[in-house]
């Protein structure tokens, strides 16, 4: 099975929709700035997004 993130992006998608924390209280979490959150974020939804089958 392919990991459709790496484990800080899994780590941010737990943090930021499975706890619903706030981009500030997840960078403070894991050492990161606010940015670097916001990025990990885009960055493995949008793989996500490439991995789920497309509606036709």
């Amino acid at each position: 099975m392919k990991v459709f993130a790496s484990p800080a992006q899994q780590a941010v998608l737990y943090l930021r929709l499975g706890l619903g924390w706030s981009v500030e209280r997840t960078a403070e979490e894991i050492g990161a700035s606010p940015e670097q959150v916001r990025l990990l974020q885009h960055r493995a939804l949008q793989s996500l997004r490439e991995q789920l089958p497309t509606a036709s």
